[in-house]
């Protein structure tokens, strides 16, 4: 660590959260000096640098966890897709095609770079499914993504984007329902119990489901400024696909009959909606279940240095044996360069260790989320640090709640609407609509804000529409919002 670098992280503005009209300029200085990313070599795209990686990988062994729990097996397709297999589907070829990015080979179009993999997969299903003896079937790939994005911002909408992405076959209309549900329920669960966001459940409406799909559930986390972010989709998508593909399989009764399918996704963008949900003017904080490095110790040096380092070794392996991520920071930087580094990187915990505390029979501990420094004795260190990263993991999932909660509003006519959109931190709009694309369409140019989804858990009511005075489409309020 050098003292240009003790300078970069030692001089911000250190206190409170970033204003609602800072969030974009502060998040892209962030991903940069924290080391997460670097700008991609084509307009458009990234580098993930090791820390950032790391965050993927962190992503994909939970998620990855949860998803062969459910008994899906992973896969890998192709990532280029003959464009005669996408025309098959006219609705869903005609969601995509203008984010397409074809592949040439002299003066040939070889196919088109995975948008999304319905097309590529299933014509495999064909073969795959024959009988009712092989449903379910259930598969995921983890792989890369090519959509041509007019605005790119980092882990948010770039040209070639990470993500997962589920695909389930069913011989029942039951059956595939639930799926849809069930992997909707597994992705709220990893956003609360691991990335700390606590997005809104529901549907999208007709005019913002996946393109082909009987109907799209999705997850809709709203961030810091005041915009919402789709984190997830779960689709049903009826036998509209098998049919186009030809999947047929024998039934119990002796008769062929279209299975019925869901697809289900999530990609980096999670990354993304964690770091701005979550930091502050002082840099990153991540959850303990995400950090790639949960505790860093701190040697504190001098009259006593060989013990010192022995002793926060011998702290680092009993931690590590609890099966936690920890690190020993031996640079030859002041202290106080050290702590600022790892405080803008998001470490959750910060362990410090001198000569005295060893007299002691202590650590010091430095909590990210609250600042707070305590003394903690050596012979508790083991249920201490843990509860201090359960107290991290539960306080910041709560201040996410809190926050959306905070940041939906109900509006009750169109000069509110308009007013609350275009403020400095809009966040959610709770209100009726009649349910017409047209109507949709109209308030998403007059305002740039979309119908981000029908939430689930409601209670029934009955209204006019916001926009066009129009009995409402729906039985219940719908949220609105300004996409990131």
């Amino acid at each position: 660590m050098s003292k240009e670098t003790e300078s970069k992280f030692s001089r911000q503005e250190l206190d409170g959260r970033v204003e609602p009209d800072k969030v974009s300029e502060w998040y892209n200085r962030i991903i940069k000096e924290a080391g997460l990313v670097d700008q991609g070599p084509a307009r458009g795209t990234i580098v993930l640098r090791p820390y950032g990686f790391a965050l993927w990988k962190q992503v994909q062994k939970v998620l990855g966890l949860a998803i062969e729990g459910s008994g899906v097996q992973d896969v890998y397709f192709p990532a280029i897709i003959p464009e005669e297999l996408l025309t098959r589907e006219k609705e869903h070829m005609e969601g995509f095609v203008p984010q397409f990015f074809r592949v040439h080979d002299k003066n040939r179009v070889i196919g088109v770079l995975r948008p999304t993999s319905e097309a590529v997969m299933y014509p495999l299903f064909k073969k795959w499914v024959q009988s009712h003896r092989d449903l379910p079937l259930k598969v995921n790939q983890w792989c890369n993504v090519f959509r041509d994005e007019l605005r790119p911002y980092a882990f948010m909408r770039t040209l070639e984007f990470l993500w997962q992405e589920g695909h389930c076959v069913y011989a029942s209309a039951k059956e595939n329902e639930e799926g849809v549900m069930n992997f909707l329920k597994m992705y709220e669960s990893f956003f609360n119990n691991t990335l700390a966001l606590a997005p809104i459940l529901g549907k999208k409406s007709e005019k913002e489901k996946f393109p082909g799909a009987i109907y799209t559930t999705t997850g809709e986390a709203l961030l810091p400024g005041g915009k919402a972010l789709q984190v997830c989709t779960s689709h049903n998508l009826g036998t509209n696909f098998s049919q186009t593909y030809e999947i047929q399989f024998l039934g119990r009764d002796g008769k062929q009959q279209y299975p019925y399918q869901t697809s289900w996704g999530l990609s980096w963008r999670v990354i993304g909606a964690m770091l701005i949900t979550h930091g502050d003017k002082k840099g990153l904080i991540l959850p303990p279940e995400m950090a790639p490095v949960q505790i860093v110790i701190i040697p504190i040096k001098g009259t006593s240095d060989e013990e010192v380092i022995r002793r926060a070794k011998s702290i680092k392996d009993t931690l590590s044996d609890l099966g936690l991520r920890v690190e020993i920071d031996q640079t030859e930087e002041r202290p106080g360069a050290r702590y600022y580094y790892h405080e803008f990187r998001g470490v959750p915990l910060r362990i410090e260790i001198g000569a005295r505390d060893i007299q002691n029979n202590q650590v010091i501990t430095a909590n990210r989320l609250t600042s707070e420094k305590s003394p903690l004795p050596l012979a508790n260190i083991k249920e201490g640090v843990q509860n201090i990263l359960t107290s991290i993991q539960k306080s910041l999932l709560e201040k996410a709640r809190n926050f959306t909660q905070e940041n939906t509003h109900d509006v009750e006519s169109w000069e509110e609407f308009k007013k609350l959109i275009n403020s400095k931190q809009p966040g959610f709009l709770r209100t009726y609509h009649c349910g017409e694309r047209a109507c949709e369409q109209q308030i998403q140019n007059e305002t740039k804000a979309t119908l981000r989804c029908i939430p689930f858990g409601y209670e029934k009511s009955e209204g006019v529409c916001i926009k066009c005075g129009k009995p409402s489409g729906y039985e219940q309020k719908l949220l609105f919002a300004k996409a990131y």
